[in-house]
């Protein structure tokens, strides 16, 4: 009977055949599924990476549009402030005509414009070699060794120097500030932004500012119409206070005017009623300076007030800053000493009459004394008046009497007093 064993164990084989190639099929499939699955997942790993690199440049991009929003709604508000500020600066120039007070309004525009931590506004001293410091923001309590800069040393040399805005980036270009000496800057200063202060050519300062946390594209243009708008209204200033000099000083002698004069002493009288203090007035001219004119020519006479002028203004500065000293009129001059009695005020009059004695002028030998000399008057309140009119008459008397007792004296005025005797006063030539 092999034959049947010989078919059961072929159908065995087959059936097993098929069984493994099932088995094979399916572990092929899975196989297939799970390599699919892996490179699905990798897909989508990468796929999201993707959309990660993506939200994250979008951030990024987001934020950069955000920044450059904020930056433009800034620069929008500095513009906005800037036309603003030059409004009220270009207003109140025209009131500004004090170069102290216009230091404090440019100091305060440009705080207004910048919003920086530190300014620093410098004007350029009369001999036109140094800058000096006229207002500041955000320096140390004792800014002494930066008070002043001399042209050409330093930034804010260089700037009054070659008249040009610049800032830091400016600076750092060496090829720019060729042999610039950066040691010479002020301490404690940030040099930012710079501007010159320039009219008709001439720089008449310089303008800084230092911690500046908004950097708008135009802050140089914006800084220099500043600095113009300053530099204009500094010369203004400056004009006025010549014209205004020009109207309470003489011309020749540049002592107080007669019409400064007497202001002034009008002034002086109320405080003295006030105070119950002294008064004095010395009125005084020169001797035959008619004279000295018809014989040496008016240039001459000219000449001879001038240095009277310069003379007076010395002697004042060392007797006392509270005294005036005026050109009355022709060769009459008069000083006002507050606070002088009569015998101060005779001392004081006394070293005018020995300083213009010992003074040498030229031809002064061609004088009938054979010096150039003054003869003088004093008057002092209460005693000889409580106005300036009293006061100005009294002193006239006492200078006539001068003249009459041979000239070269001081003398002073007499007030009658009843049943008293007057005793006269005066000082006699050396």
């Amino acid at each position: 009977m092999p034959a049947p064993r010989c078919g059961l164990y072929c159908g065995c084989m087959a059936t097993m055949s098929l069984v493994g190639a099932a088995l094979g099929a399916v572990t092929l499939l899975l196989l297939g599924l799970a390599m699919g699955g892996t490179l699905s997942a990798q897909r989508m790993e990468r796929r999201l990476h993707r959309m990660a690199e993506e939200m994250r440049s979008h951030e990024t991009e987001f934020k950069r549009l955000t920044h450059s929003a904020e930056r433009l709604r800034a620069e929008k508000q500095g513009f906005n402030n800037f036309l603003v500020t030059m409004s009220e600066f270009a207003r109140e120039l025209n009131t500004a005509l004090d170069s102290g007070k216009l230091a404090h309004l440019l100091l305060r525009i440009v705080d207004q414009m910048f919003q920086p931590q530190q300014i620093m506004i410098f004007y350029l001293d009369k001999e036109g070699d140094r800058l000096h410091l006229a207002a500041s923001k955000g320096l140390p309590d004792k800014p002494a060794p930066m008070t002043k800069v001399r042209v050409g040393e330093g930034k804010i040399g260089w700037v009054a120097e070659h008249q040009r805005v610049m800032d830091r980036q400016d600076f750092m270009d060496r090829t720019n500030v060729e042999g610039i000496v950066t040691e010479r800057d002020p301490a404690n200063m940030r040099l930012d932004l710079l501007a010159p202060m320039v009219h008709d050519s001439h720089t008449v300062g310089v303008i800084c500012i230092g911690g500046v946390e908004l950097q708008l594209a135009a802050q140089k243009k914006m800084l220099k119409m500043a600095a113009d708008l300053g530099s204009a209204a500094l010369h203004s200033a400056m004009r006025f206070k010549v014209a205004e000099s020009s109207a309470a000083h003489d011309g020749l002698t540049n002592l107080f005017n007669k019409k400064q004069f007497l202001m002034e002493l009008a002034d002086m009288i109320i405080q003295a009623e006030q105070g119950l203090t002294p008064l004095s007035v010395f009125l005084f001219d020169i001797d035959h300076f008619k004279t000295y004119n018809d014989t040496n020519g008016h240039l001459a006479g000219d000449e001879v007030l001038r240095a009277t002028g310069r003379l007076l203004r010395d002697l004042v500065a060392e007797m006392s800053r509270d005294f005036r000293v005026a050109r009355f009129g022709g060769e009459e001059f008069i000083l006002a000493m507050p606070g002088m009695n009569r015998e101060q005020a005779f001392e004081c009059s006394e070293k005018v009459r020995l300083a213009i004695l010992r003074h040498r002028y030229p031809y002064e030998q061609n004088q009938p004394e054979g010096d150039l000399t003054i003869s003088g008057g004093i008057a002092s309140m209460p005693e000889d008046g409580r106005s300036s009119t009293e006061l100005l008459s009294s002193a006239d008397e006492a200078l006539y009497r001068a003249k009459a007792k041979g000239r070269n004296r001081v003398e002073a005025h007499q007030s009658a007093q009843i049943g008293a005797e007057r005793d006269e006063v005066y000082y006699e030539a050396p």
